[in-house]
């Protein structure tokens, strides 16, 4: 299945792979995100012995998806084949908490070397600003705006799009 390899970095700086084929399936690890936020640990004894409080049960994303990996859960899950919204040859794909949205670039396709996902199982074409080689996207969240870099083009080799 696999005839490349994304990397995708998280929000928090985690870094995950994405499988992908020529034919613009993408395999999603299915619990990569679960449907419920990660509990902390539980908290240390107080002097009494007493319980300490509940860890927190972390970040809550779209639809009460959890912004944190379980990498213990998502270890052992099959990945699941997910349809891309072109058949491009997908390069980067990221995630922001705050948009709600990831965002892939490719570096082949029409006008569409871009995709976006409000879940990460459907996606849709984007218009790109240009049909360069588009390798890498990222999110910042200082400065509320996605980010991709080419591999091509004169003069022209960065997009962004808030």
């Amino acid at each position: 299945m696999s005839d490349f390899v994304l990397q995708v970095t998280t929000s928090d700086g985690t870094q995950l792979p994405v499988l992908g084929d020529s034919q613009g399936r993408v395999l999603v690890a299915g619990g990569a995100v679960g449907p419920q936020g990660d509990p902390g640990p539980q908290g240390d004894p107080g002097p009494q012995g007493d319980p300490g409080p509940q860890g927190d049960p972390g970040p809550q994303g779209p639809a009460g998806y959890s912004q944190r990996p379980m990498f213990g859960y998502w270890a052992r899950q099959p990945w699941v084949t997910r349809s891309s919204a072109a058949d491009n040859n997908w390069r980067s794909v990221c995630w922001s908490p705050e948009a709600g949205l990831f965002v892939a670039v490719a570096d082949t396709g029409t006008g569409n070397r871009v995709m976006t996902s409000p879940d990460g199982i459907t996606w849709t074409a984007r218009s790109s600003a240009v049909d360069n080689r588009w390798f890498s996207v990222c999110w910042s969240p200082e400065a509320g705006l996605f980010v991709a870099v080419a591999i091509s083009g004169t003069g022209n080799r960065v997009m962004t799009s808030p």
